[in-house]
């Protein structure tokens, strides 16, 4: 059956908005058993797009397309639906928003045309227009799917494992995802019975977990920050953060999940060194010494925030996050990296981050949250393999 993800609007193709609606139609199809075989972005030309859905019809079972539906000029979507499909649609309801979504039956397909704004298209995405489709699309097969989350490995590691699951279960298709840090594995198969499904897909799961029994950590999100908050709130442990090269993104990983006022103590975003100095106690002989990016600095955060700030759990960074900034000596990408955690002394080392700034920060946050889960769920100590500096 093929499916097809239609999403207008200039601003796509520009790169000024990313695309997270087609992610949340793909996601939305497959938890009812329906796969997508295409996404494709398109300009607000009214000649391009009339061509395109016209094909698309010809070929496709189910359409979805989102964007342009709303009353400004660059909103097209309904003249051209209008020249390219010869039925009247039903419109669906939007609970959240003025423009209404449509649905087309034409040509023994369905074309469902939805708002490009996040919030909007995400109240239809409900129960009742799955069954619209199961109606005229039934699925003989349904695709049954789960998902592994793995920390502290890259695709290297992890792909020669998977070779030999994917011989050892053919009827389950293996994929790997890199979120810099972290890896989401997805298996997945086709079947009609539920039990039988999931038992295969369980078996699966069960054998790649035993081959990574400290790395793989729950969480519906795939977010290390839900693992963190999970383990929290179950033992009671505290948390705060010492934050210089990631400017607040350690804190905005744990604040944003709900219930984190019960454990998170806060966090001090100490960019400048007399920040560091004065509201992070850091010794000035320490940071001259040293520099900002060192051990003895970042091992003087986490004993401030431990002791002066009486949290359980710390974690403290300092690194070169660029363009600019970095030595033949601290590159950039280096990161100081300290850890505490209760009833244990600090452990501080070195990663290597990737040069992008925003890479950096994100691939530093990742892994300094799961070398924390990692030793506080299965008692490991972080092993710090990138050491560019004695």
């Amino acid at each position: 059956m093929q499916i097809e993800i239609v999403s207008i609007g200039s601003e796509l193709l520009r790169g000024s908005t990313i695309n997270t609606n087609a992610a949340a139609i793909g996601q939305f199809l497959q938890r009812g058993g329906y796969l997508v075989s295409r996404q494709t972005a398109l300009p607000d030309d009214l000649f391009t797009c009339k061509e395109f859905l016209q094909e698309a019809l010809d070929r496709s079972a189910l359409l979805i397309t989102t964007g342009g539906l709303g009353p400004t000029l660059d909103d097209i979507t309904c003249d051209i639906l209008s020249k390219v499909c010869k039925t009247e649609p039903q419109e669906l309801q939007n609970k959240v928003g003025c423009a209404p979504g449509l649905l087309y039956k034409e040509k023994g397909a369905m074309l469902i045309a939805l708002p490009g704004v996040p919030k909007e298209l995400d109240a239809f995405l409900d129960r009742e227009l799955l069954q619209r489709i199961k109606q005229q699309l039934p699925l003989e097969e349904k695709i049954f799917s789960q998902e592994v989350f793995l920390g502290g490995k890259t695709e290297k590691e992890v792909d020669s494992f998977l070779r030999k699951m994917g011989q050892k279960y053919p009827e389950i298709l293996l994929g790997i995802y890199p979120r810099l840090g972290l890896l989401q594995l997805t298996l997945s198969t086709r079947d009609s019975e539920e039990i039988r499904a999931h038992k295969k897909l369980t078996s699966c799961v069960n054998e790649i977990k035993e081959a990574f029994p400290y790395h793989h950590y729950e969480a519906t999100t795939g977010q290390i920050g839900e693992a963190i908050h999970k383990i929290c709130l179950e033992n009671g442990f505290t948390l705060a953060f010492a934050e210089s090269c990631t400017g607040g993104a350690l804190a905005e990983k744990i604040t944003k999940l709900p219930g984190a006022s019960s454990y998170f103590l806060g966090s001090i975003v100490a960019y400048a060194n007399r920040y560091k100095q004065g509201f992070l106690e850091v010794n000035g002989e320490t940071l001259q010494k040293n520099g900002a990016v060192s051990l003895p600095v970042v091992q003087e955060m986490t004993g401030y925030l431990r002791q002066r700030g009486g949290a359980d759990c710390v974690i403290s960074v300092s690194g070169v996050s660029g363009p600019g900034g970095g030595s033949p000596e601290k590159p950039v990408g280096t990161v100081a990296l300290g850890i505490a955690v209760p009833g244990e002394d600090p452990v501080c080392g070195f990663i290597k981050a990737p040069t992008s700034r925003a890479s950096s920060i994100e691939y530093t946050c990742n892994i300094a949250l799961f070398y924390l889960w990692q030793w506080l769920a299965h008692h490991q100590k972080p092993v710090f393999h990138h050491v560019p500096i004695t």
